[in-house]
């Protein structure tokens, strides 16, 4: 298994405990909720570039996560492109600028987009690319 995709699998296992906290105990566990959502992001879209590029496609299409993104869904290694942009919005939102009722508001939203990353990684095994 790469070493992004092991990275990914890692992260997402961290996120699953993220998505089940009680992020209002604090402002430190709300910022590692909302910190381990935008690592996961990051190391999710990195390993759909890591796994495209091995499946030969052209690397003009391997560029930012946004093409990233529609090229994993053009694949078949994403199933729902308009969530995860959205994803990508909620991840650009939160690590150029924090602000405590948008990361409340990305936690609360958490355990409903979870099933976009476990989707990912049944992607990726299915792929041949995890274990």
């Amino acid at each position: 298994m790469n070493r992004k995709v092991m990275n990914y699998f890692k992260s997402l296992d961290t996120l699953h405990e993220a998505a089940v906290t009680d992020y209002s105990q604090s402002k430190i566990v709300l910022s590692g909720c909302v910190n381990t959502f935008c690592i996961t992001f990051e190391l999710a879209w990195k390993a759909m570039k890591s796994i495209l590029s091995e499946e030969g496609v052209d690397s003009s299409m391997t560029g930012s996560p946004k093409v990233i993104l529609m090229s994993a869904f053009q694949r078949g290694l994403i199933e729902e492109q308009q969530k995860w942009i959205y994803m990508l919005r909620l991840r650009n939102d939160e690590s150029h600028h924090y602000n405590e009722e948008s990361a409340v508001k990305l936690c609360r939203e958490l355990p409903e987009l979870l099933y976009l990353f476990d989707d990912l990684k049944d992607k990726i095994i299915a792929f041949g690319y995890g274990d």
